[in-house]
């Protein structure tokens, strides 16, 4: 990433605005990127686009808030931490007024990382930062994989490059 950024200047990319995206846990690793390179070159990243993003893998969250809901992400944030060097920070606790502008899009009630979209979504709002979010309340999470087999996918993926669209139509 930071040698695509030192590059940039020197091709007509540099025009273009730099968006990170990803889906579930790329998803976090597209908001920590964004972070890290804006924190370097304020600016650089001029928005996300995170669909269904896993923005943490904090044990304490999972087993009390909505664990009823939630017992299948959980076990995957599990299996994902033990195989982890060490468990990476939890992207809710950072400040997000300096986030970039975010296209935001998550899956409903069985989508396990829903209720942390809610809360990224709410702490941009509150920061001021722009936000374009959209729930898809029949679709789980990873439904973006399954667009050759479910129209309601589908629509979703195209639902989200209009609100990124529109985004950068505003930005």
């Amino acid at each position: 990433m930071r040698w695509l950024v030192q590059i940039r200047a020197e091709t007509v990319a540099e025009r273009m605005p730099l968006i990170l995206g990803g889906d579930s846990a790329g998803g976090y690793l597209a908001l920590d990127l964004a972070r890290q390179i804006n924190r370097e070159a304020a600016g650089t990243v001029a928005m996300t686009c995170l669909i269904y993003p896993l923005l943490h893998l904090d044990d304490g969250v999972w087993k009390t808030e909505r664990a009823s809901s939630r017992p299948i992400g959980r076990a995957v944030v599990r299996v994902i931490s033990s195989r982890l060097v060490q468990v990476p920070p939890n992207l809710l606790d950072a400040d997000a007024g300096s986030d970039p502008p975010c296209v935001l899009a998550y899956g409903g009630l069985a989508d396990p990382v829903r209720p942390d979209c809610h809360a990224y979504e709410a702490a941009l709002g509150a920061a001021g930062v722009p936000v374009w979010a959209e729930e898809f309340k029949t679709l789980p999470h990873g439904s973006a994989n399954m667009t050759p087999m479910l129209a309601p996918a589908r629509t979703a993926i195209n639902r989200t490059a209009n609100l990124l669209r529109d985004a950068l139509e505003r930005a």
